[in-house]
């Protein structure tokens, strides 16, 4: 026996009798059956990328958080501190961590916390090393200074400290022996009466001169 029809079980329920065929009835219906079941899954989905956004959001968090912690403790206690046995301790325990992650994710579980924080260590190891290289760059393509002449520092900013530490230096550097010439002192002028009795002789001489030739 034939079960009731589309439009008998909407009548039943209070609702008008639809319009049309069974078919178009039935089609619509689908229709909208269809519409409702992608909508439902653009929520999931919507929901799905919410979350793995807030993850990943998390694990930048952790990464740069580590990485400043770790920052933090090396300006605090010195960064020689953060070696054991000439060992970096951050580097090894980043290296440790990362294992551990990535082993948690092969065998089917979460490792993805102990990754980010595995990379933050590792990162801050990484620039360490990178730093040392530098330095030992620069220290091979710079010459050596001359001996006995203190480098010339470089003063950052209003450091006082260093200032007076450069005036330590230029001030016992060798100098450099000077000899100082006595000027020659100006020759005194003649008495008045001496500059006289020389006018005189000269008017003297002048006349005997023009007798001698009258």
């Amino acid at each position: 026996m034939p079960g009731p029809t589309i439009a008998a079980v909407v009548e039943s329920k209070g609702g008008t009798k639809p319009k049309g065929t069974p078919a178009k009835v039935a089609a619509a219906l689908q229709a909208t059956q269809a519409k409702w079941e992608a909508a439902k899954r653009a929520a999931s989905n919507l929901r799905t990328n919410m979350k793995d956004t807030a993850m990943n959001g998390v694990h930048v968090a952790e990464t740069q958080g580590t990485v400043l912690a770790t920052e933090v403790a090396a300006g605090y206690f010195g960064e020689e501190r953060l070696y054991v046995g000439g060992v970096d301790a951050p580097g090894v325990l980043g290296a440790a961590t990362g294992l551990w992650g990535l082993y948690e994710e092969a065998t089917g579980g979460d490792g993805s916390h102990q990754l980010a924080v595995g990379n933050g260590l590792l990162a801050t190891a990484v620039g360490r090393l990178g730093r040392s290289i530098g330095r030992k760059l620069a220290d091979r393509s710079g010459a050596p200074p001359a001996p006995g002449v203190p480098p010339n520092p470089v003063v950052q900013g209003d450091d006082v400290g260093a200032l007076r530490r450069i005036t330590q230096q230029h001030a016992t550097a060798p100098r450099m022996p000077m000899l100082m010439t006595p000027a020659a002192e100006p020759e005194a002028a003649p008495p008045r009466a001496d500059r006289k009795g020389k006018l005189l002789n000269w008017a003297k001489r002048l006349r005997e001169r023009e007798g001698s030739d009258e």
